[in-house]
């Protein structure tokens, strides 16, 4: 669904009329490969959802992945639309839930890299241990949900 949000600034229309736009639909998250390969895993499940509202977009997804093939996952790419380049933008959220990954953690991130549609992860492997960055954490039966917001790059 699309379209434009008529009166949304006030409901008696007094600030005037707003056009924002807005879109749902659905991606599909591919897990990518440190070596390089892509799309090379099967999933169980692998689901997304997005919407955007200006340029700003808000996706979720799940997926379980059933085997990987040609090395080990690195990223996710797939997203709706372009990450902007903005240089002060860091767009980051915390992985809802995560199981069977290669390594042990005790905490995931996410971060959208701009100007791309990919998202990169940060772990830590102790609770005061250092953020790692990258990093491959994706194997056979690991499994994800997550969601985030991140900004649309400008066309």
């Amino acid at each position: 669904m699309s379209g434009i949000i008529n009166s949304a600034g006030s409901p008696s229309g007094i600030i005037g009329q707003t056009e924002l736009d807005y879109e749902e639909g659905t991606w599909t998250p591919i897990v990518d490969l440190k070596s390089g390969f892509s799309n090379q895993a099967t999933y169980v499940r692998q689901e997304g959802k997005y919407v955007k509202i200006g340029d700003l977009c808000t996706v979720g997804c799940e997926f379980t992945i059933n085997q990987i093939n040609h090395g080990l996952g690195s990223h996710i790419s797939g997203l709706p639309f372009i990450v902007d380049n903005s240089p002060n933008a860091i767009w980051a959220a915390p992985v809802q839930f995560f199981s069977a990954l290669i390594i042990n953690v005790v905490f995931v991130a996410l971060r959208a890299q701009n100007n791309t549609n990919q998202i990169y992860f940060a772990h830590t492997t102790t609770a005061a241990g250092a953020v790692v960055n990258g990093g491959v954490l994706m194997g056979n039966s690991s499994r994800f949900a997550f969601s985030m917001t991140y900004q649309v790059k400008k066309i």
